[in-house]
């Protein structure tokens, strides 16, 4: 039997002509797509679904007030016969520019990182799925030398795979936060200083992927186009590696390096470069977890997300600029991709996430 996924896509609807939230089903064996509905949401620019596909999280971006605290959080629950989004409720993000959005394992807590406020906020979340107003907020300070890091900008937060740090990677301040985490706790975030490794200055980094055995951290860098390996053990990174992401030069620093994933079986990383480069860049994985440049593939213009299959057999690439998700086949022992003619067209995408089809 055909494995189908529902795919959700993400979108910028400030001076666009999208609605918000579109939903398809994708047939990851023919490759063939189908639109199912639209629902109406503000600049749903990141979207997070469980594990078990029955709620969606969405950061709602004030993009033209990014410095100001308007953003938002929303809960949607997924009708499985219907497959439409029921909103659930929404929350504030206490900070300008909520930019990602993710849950822990168990569902007890929603993260959202505010790249325009520099912080990031945890909710705690209900059992039927609506996020609850117990909260707590944590402020960045701080900037780099990149015209770019004229503050600090929280813009992505990742659980270790055991659950008990979280990862907060700060473009601003050239840093990857380390907090110990408590799912349990009324505040899940420990207080008290926290750790965290300083990337070279300038590098801004922007999304880590860890390996699915735990050995490795990859954390993309958006401003200079650099992605660098770690080892990791018990909440401690090393530096291994650093590679460049384009070998195009831009003394205005329009690289732009934007969403990095990892497959199923940890033998490739997929990093995606916007600003004067627009590709995708393929690396094997080593045996000692570095990483080798496989080839670097031209997209549509500004890919802001790319994903893979839960399967592993295709990576999408939504394309802000040009009004398009593309459709890559993976070949699971080089790791190329090879480009499907048919496209999804949808305005302004800008982050693609699957569920299985129920």
């Amino acid at each position: 039997m055909a494995q189908k996924y529902l795919l959700g896509v993400g979108t910028y609807t400030t001076n666009s002509a999208s609605k918000g939230i579109y939903l398809y089903e994708f047939d990851s064996k023919t490759g063939a797509f189908k639109f199912l509905n639209t629902t109406e949401a503000f600049n749903p620019s990141y979207l997070h679904f469980t594990d078990n596909g029955k709620f969606l999280y969405v950061a709602n971006e004030d993009i033209n007030d990014a410095e100001k605290d308007k953003g938002a959080v929303s809960a949607y629950k997924l009708d499985e016969k219907t497959h439409q989004l029921e909103f659930l409720n929404s929350q504030p993000s206490i900070g300008g520019g909520p930019c990602f959005v993710n849950t822990d394992k168990d569902d007890k807590n929603v993260f959202v990182a505010n790249y325009g406020g520099g912080s990031f906020v945890t909710y705690k979340l209900g059992e039927d799925g609506k996020i609850l107003d117990q909260h707590q907020l944590v402020q960045h300070y701080g900037k780099g030398p990149n015209i770019n890091q004229y503050h600090a900008h929280a813009h992505s937060t990742w659980l270790a795979p055991d659950q008990k740090h979280l990862f907060v990677v700060d473009l601003g301040e050239d840093r990857v936060y380390k907090y110990n985490f408590n799912p349990n706790a009324a505040q899940p975030i420990s207080d008290g200083t926290p750790a965290f490794f300083k990337v070279p200055d300038g590098y801004g980094p922007r999304h880590l992927v860890f390996s699915p055995n735990g050995k490795q951290v990859y954390v993309l860098n958006e401003l200079e186009s650099k992605l660098m390996a770690f080892d990791y053990n018990k909440g401690d990174l090393k530096e291994i590696q650093t590679l460049t992401t384009t070998d195009i030069e831009s003394p205005d620093h329009d690289k732009g390096s934007s969403a990095i994933k990892i497959s199923k079986d940890g033998k490739f990383v997929y990093a995606s470069n916007r600003g004067k480069t627009n590709t995708i860049s393929i690396f094997k994985v080593l045996s000692d977890g570095k990483l080798a440049l496989v080839e670097n593939v031209s997209v549509k213009l500004h890919p802001r997300d790319i994903t893979l299959t839960p399967d592993g057999n295709w990576l999408f690439s939504a394309s802000r600029d040009q009004d398009v998700v593309e459709l890559f086949k993976i070949d699971k022992k080089t790791g190329k991709l090879t480009k499907k003619t048919e496209e999804i067209s949808i305005p302004k995408p800008i982050c693609v996430v699957f569920t299985t089809y129920k």
